[in-house]
């Protein structure tokens, strides 16, 4: 299904960018030959006012979506939002003009976005000389240049006389076919809502990128206008079983109001949350040349756009590195986004380009530990975030405890994505609920054993269920990193017990002299078994007397029974051995009076938890008032 997908489809969608009247829309109907301008009040104004979506057919047959930009100031955000939903543009400028305020502010978007992939259309040579051509394309090469852009092919074309119109689309086609498609494997289903409308005997359609994901006929999506199944999916007019990320895609959705369906909404599916949304979060934003004058401001109102929405906000900085700042973003409201969403923000007059990047944390007001957020922000590595951004934003989140619950990366992510991200990972275990960091767990154990042995020096160590009590993770997940520690010659291992590779037992006369009182104790009165305060009474308070019964108690020379009550090991086998001997004679049950002669006349306070420990472990099991021998 997918592969025929691939086949048609470019999966790639394209922005035109460029100043006002300098032939974005002339552009779009000269390689589609669909005119954008498609609305009445567009026609009326003789200019772009909404945005426009049509698809190229490249030399390869694929199919690869435009969504037109207008260049009115007065329709700026229009224009943001068709740069943040692409992965390829086209800069047009006139041949007459040149470089005019809104092709710089475009190319400024460009380097904000990160986006790689793009072409120069000059327009309008028939209205001007070979050498001011060449002057233009060279007033573009040094635009780039200035920006630290990577130069881009430059086609110089007339729409009016058909000139460089096949060498448009051959560029064109070679370019897209070296972009690579916008693939998401997400399984969970993204599409921003750029338009919403109403089809008579279908009901309302929603139109806009996928950014995510995938869907098909049938399923059920959600969002704040509320759930609907899809009845009907069209891709450039064509109506289709399935959509995938990277095309524009409409949706028939039949059980949503049509006056709920505006532009900004975001309509999830698969996998991944219902519909989250948040108020405050975390992003890294890159400058513009005007952000200069406010980065000694602590805060100020912004207007961002994200997705398919523009709204106010405060910026509150948070730390500044050489060409960008972690910032803080407080919304008017609550709104749907996700970690990895890009943004343009603007002053609030929307007058000047302020700078973009990408959402970091969302919901940052519901963690209630702040710990992992500051550290984030003081610690902050540009150069490892950008290589893996998801396996950098967990590895943060869980440098703490070494792990972070599914329910609070939901929430500060937004995407169930780093679940398919990372299961394949060697820096994390994922468990049923939780994300393991290995480095973290693992330092965790170190800092736990150092200070268990400044404490326990005459102690071997730990135990697995030890540490995974302490690292609150299941015992399995606990055993396989301490292996793996053992395997690095991290730690050392004797028997059950964990410990540091330069620890040795301290090793002292006194705790000596008292180890063998104690065994005495037990081994003497072998069948006897005592409570940690009856110890105290015997030693009178001997403290060190007390250490090597908990010395024993680990290394598992006496073995609790339960009541409080202890044993030792060498008693359980001989009760044991016993038992056995006796099957045959207790063939038909015993009662504790039965098994008392055989003990040395025990007491009740010692019989009774000795029995119960012996159906613990499966040696005897109690029918009624007697017991057998299994």
């Amino acid at each position: 299904m997918e592969g025929d997908f691939k086949e048609k489809y470019g999966r790639i969608l394209i922005s035109t960018l460029g100043h006002v009247d300098h032939g974005k829309s002339t552009l779009v109907k000269a390689l589609t030959g669909v005119d954008p301008d498609r609305l009445p009040e567009e026609k009326i104004l003789d200019g772009t006012t909404d945005l426009g979506f049509a698809f190229f057919k490249a030399n390869n047959g694929k199919l690869y979506g435009f969504i037109d930009v207008p260049g009115h100031r007065d329709y700026i955000k229009n224009l943001i939002t068709g740069i943040l939903n692409a992965h390829f543009y086209i800069l047009v400028v006139d041949a007459q003009e040149g470089v005019m305020p809104q092709t710089i502010e475009h190319t400024e978007i460009v380097k904000c976005l990160n986006l790689k992939h793009g072409l120069v259309v000059v327009s309008k040579i028939d209205l001007v000389s070979e050498q001011k051509v060449k002057e233009i394309k060279e007033e573009i090469e040094l635009l780039y240049s200035n920006y630290n852009l990577e130069s881009i092919p430059i086609v110089a074309v007339s729409f009016t006389h058909n000139i460089g119109i096949e060498e448009l689309k051959n560029k064109l086609s070679e370019c897209l076919n070296k972009t690579p498609p916008y693939v998401s494997n997400s399984k969970e289903f993204i599409l921003a809502v750029m338009r919403g409308f109403s089809v008579q005997g279908r009901g309302t359609v929603i139109t806009g990128p996928v950014v995510k994901g995938r869907i098909k006929v049938g399923d059920v999506v959600y969002s704040e206008a509320g759930k609907s199944v899809i009845r009907e999916i069209n891709i450039f007019k064509e109506s289709v079983d399935v959509t995938f990320s990277g095309v524009t895609t409409a949706l028939n959705l039949p059980d949503i109001e049509v006056n709920n369906a505006r532009r900004g909404i975001v309509i999830r599916g698969g996998e991944g949350p219902e519909f989250i949304t948040s108020r405050k979060c975390l992003v890294l934003l890159k400058h513009s040349e005007k952000i200069k004058k406010y980065l000694k401001k602590k805060t100020f109102s912004i207007i961002i756009f994200m997705l398919t929405y523009n709204h106010p906000a405060k910026l509150i900085f948070l730390k500044h590195f050489n060409d960008f700042s972690i910032c803080k973003v407080i919304f008017d409201a609550f709104y749907d986004m996700y970690s990895q969403a890009l943004f343009i923000c603007y002053s609030k007059d929307l007058k000047e380009l302020l700078g973009g990047g990408n959402i970091l944390y969302t919901n940052i007001s519901k963690l209630k530990n702040k710990k992992p957020i500051t550290s984030f922000v003081e610690n902050f590595d540009y150069d490892s975030y950008t290589a893996s951004p998801i396996e950098y934003l967990v590895l943060n989140l869980s440098s703490q405890f070494g792990w972070v619950s599914f329910d609070n990366l939901d929430i500060l992510l937004n995407t169930t994505d780093y679940r398919n991200i990372l299961k394949d990972n060697t820096n994390f275990i994922i468990s049923d609920s939780k994300v393991v960091n290995i480095k973290a767990v693992s330092e965790r154990i170190v800092g736990y054993l150092q200070n268990y042995h400044t404490h326990n020096p005459y102690m071997h160590g730990l135990k697995a269920k030890d540490f995974s009590v302490y690292l609150q993770l299941p015992y399995e997940i606990v055993k396989q990193i301490l292996q793996n520690m053992v395997d690095m010659k991290k730690l050392s291992t004797y028997l059950d017990f964990y410990f540091l590779p330069d620890f040795k037992i301290k090793q002292d006369n006194t705790i000596s002299n008292e180890l063998q009182k104690v065994k005495k104790l037990f081994l003497e009165n072998s069948f006897i078994t005592y409570s940690k305060s009856e110890i105290e009474n015997i030693f009178q308070g001997n403290k060190k007397a007390l250490l090597v019964f908990e010395k024993l108690m680990v290394e598992g020379e006496i073995i609790h029974i339960g009541d409080n009550r202890w044993i030792s090991k060498e008693g359980v086998e001989r009760i044991k051995e016993i038992l056995y001997k006796n099957k045959s004679r207790f063939i038909c049950g015993f009662s504790p009076k039965d098994l008392k002669p055989l003990l040395g006349d025990l007491s009740r306070k010692h019989l009774i938890p000795i029995l119960e420990y012996m159906d613990k472990i499966k040696v005897t099991k109690r029918q009624g008032e007697k017991r057998f021998i299994t």
